[in-house]
């Protein structure tokens, strides 16, 4: 087939993708991939259309041959990465990150998929490294800009660089203000966020012991902060698993978060105090335990305890080898949001009935097993004095809120 015949039916075939008629282009790739075998593209378009019908190990053999016949294909490398990440491969998928970052420096999918990676395998100063190397050469308005920001901002105050995180903020200052598309809402709502973050004051926790805190976003308020365990004041020290959801770690399949989560943990050394914030995300209107119930097919306090069990059952089986010396689990703050527009769950009691049964839940099963429990739902009920922005809380409440212990609570 002569190329310029191949090249129309692939135009054709990426036309049908972008309108999203599925079938009709995996239909004109096969087709093309038929007559022209070696027109790798091809490959590449037809794993991602697969994927868009959830036909996962089809689609990793498409990039897989788009690879054999072109070693050196970015593209194919980053979705490869993507594909493996989905079924919990995540040292497969990392050296494929590695692969097509190198072969493609300026691509911000690329450098996206590989920042996080490194981040979530806890390998900052790698990370640091490739940020640095690019975040001044961007434009204020590129998505390459945000992207390299974005991590930038997350390694830097993870690692207690409070002062770095300012000066960034003060030569991008008008990120925040970008409006927020469909490729760059989480990340425009993670700079908002912690953009908030550097205009609070901080109190120096140098020379303090460490309490381990592992999430997802809303670990990051816990570093460089005071955290009160009884009568005393530790220094938080994040162990961040972006995007971390209990559901993640409840269900029964392999995924990357528990392949992240696993790691983290295995970073923390033996004796130590350890605390989880996952579960906010969960209980959002929009997805979650919520928009599970709203499919209609299980009764709302079945998926909560089905979640909220397999969420600590897995942290049990896991944290077995830490050894902690005490695990403390965060609970779900009352909505810092309103619960209208594009966040009306629709039967607002009943939603905010779950949230409340999510954290007993937490408290009960964290109780059972000697664990301790932090009751930010309480402080944070109908109080957004303590929020700082809809999600995120603002690190001054772990400096005076109380854990409950099993002990306090029979009290």
């Amino acid at each position: 087939m002569p190329y310029n015949a191949a090249l129309d039916l692939f135009t054709q075939a990426l036309a049908l993708q972008r309108a999203g008629q599925i079938d009709d282009c995996i239909e004109k790739y096969n087709a093309l991939i038929s007559l022209r075998p070696d027109f790798v593209e091809a490959y590449n378009n037809l794993g991602a259309a697969l994927k868009d019908k959830c036909l996962f190990d089809d689609e990793l053999k498409q990039y897989q041959k788009a690879l054999s016949i072109n070693p050196n294909y970015a593209d194919a490398h980053n979705n490869l990465g993507n594909a493996l990440n989905r079924i919990g491969k995540v040292d497969e998928a990392l050296q494929h990150y590695e692969k097509a970052y190198a072969l493609d420096p300026r691509s911000s999918p690329c450098a996206n998929n590989l920042l996080a990676a490194l981040i979530c395998f806890g390998r900052n100063d790698e990370a640091l490294s490739i940020i640095q190397k690019a975040v001044l050469n961007m434009d204020e308005d590129n998505y390459s800009q945000i992207v390299l920001v974005t991590y930038c901002l997350i390694v830097y105050w993870v690692q207690g660089k409070v002062d770095e995180c300012r000066n960034l903020k003060n030569r991008h200052p008008g990120l925040a203000n970008l409006p927020i598309g469909e490729r760059t809402a989480i990340l425009l709502r993670y700079i908002r966020f912690m953009y908030a973050l550097f205009d609070l004051e901080n109190t120096p926790c140098e020379g303090r012991e460490p309490v381990y805190v592992v999430g997802e976003s809303h670990a990051l308020p816990c570093a460089n902060t005071l955290i009160n365990l009884g009568n005393k004041k530790y220094a938080g020290s994040v162990q961040l698993a972006q995007g971390v959801k209990m559901w993640h770690l409840a269900t029964p399949n392999i995924n990357l978060y528990k392949k992240y989560m696993e790691r983290r943990l295995a970073k923390i050394p033996g004796n130590q105090n350890i605390l989880m914030t996952i579960g906010e995300i969960d209980c959002r209107p929009d997805e979650g335990i919520w928009a599970v119930f709203k499919k209609g097919q299980r009764p709302l306090a079945d998926i909560i305890k089905d979640t909220v069990s397999g969420y600590v059952a897995w942290l049990e089986a896991n944290l077995e080898s830490n050894k902690p010396a005490s695990i403390i689990l965060q609970g779900v703050p009352y909505p810092g949001y309103a619960l209208e527009g594009s966040n009306d769950p629709g039967d607002k009691d009943k939603f905010l009935g779950m949230i409340a049964a999510v954290n007993k839940q937490l408290e009960e099963e964290a109780f059972q097993r000697g664990w301790n429990f932090l009751d930010v739902y309480s402080l944070t009920l109908e109080n957004k004095r303590w929020h700082i922005d809809d999600y995120h809380l603002k690190p001054e409440i772990y400096s005076i809120i109380n854990i409950k212990t099993p002990t306090t609570a029979a009290a």
